[in-house]
């Protein structure tokens, strides 16, 4: 599941995940964030994850590669890209948006990159206001903020920017924010109590 990745990257870990296990002979395909988290270079676990996220390998593997990279000069900064892409290409937490898939996602965080990480939401939001990338024909769904848990249990039509006034646009983003917030912050258990993965609050 994708969402193991996010939480992986969330918890700075690098265990590996295992996906298309066959049972017949014990093959499988293995991935971890090595590449991202302690600077490998492994080219091999860069195209296996942009095979698994995206379905292809060369565009979505160069922003893999970008956000390592960024990793690298800032710790915490191409992690945190990572999982603001995933959310925005779609997550159990938000509505996802109509024409936005993982390979848009990454690209519209990557060409954000120089944006403070609070704010990146908003300005991507608003640049795609008059997109070709969303369609303009698709009818709008109007979700409350403060109903995330609804979410995971009710289907969502896709949201349309260029459908969205001021507000449900604000409102969207808060909405993005609360599901970034929902993989840094999530609670797990010791053994003896429980904790979130990450203190609360965010690096810059």
């Amino acid at each position: 599941d994708s969402d193991v990745l996010v939480y992986l990257a969330a918890s700075n870990c690098t265990s590996p995940v295992i996906y298309k296990f066959e049972k017949s002979n014990g093959q499988c395909d293995v991935f971890c964030l090595d590449w991202l988290i302690n600077d490998e270079k492994e080219k091999k676990n860069i195209k296996s994850l942009a095979l698994f996220l995206a379905g292809e390998t060369d565009s979505f593997a160069s922003a893999l590669r970008f956000m390592a990279r960024r990793e690298q000069q800032e710790n915490g900064s191409g992690r945190r890209m990572f999982i603001q892409a995933c959310v925005l290409s779609g997550c159990d937490y938000v509505p996802h948006l109509d024409g936005i898939g993982p390979i848009k996602a990454f690209k519209l965080v990557q060409e954000n990159a120089f944006r403070k990480p609070e704010i990146r939401f908003s300005h991507i939001l608003r640049s795609l206001r008059g997109s070709r990338a969303v369609s303009k024909t698709v009818s709008k769904a109007t979700t409350s903020k403060d109903d995330m848990a609804a979410l995971t249990e009710y289907h969502v039509a896709p949201l349309n920017p260029n459908r969205m006034n001021e507000n449900e646009l604000a409102d969207y983003e808060v909405q993005l924010a609360k599901s970034e917030a929902a993989f840094y912050y999530h609670h797990v258990s010791t053994g003896r109590k429980m904790v979130p993965l990450q203190p609360l609050y965010f690096s810059d």
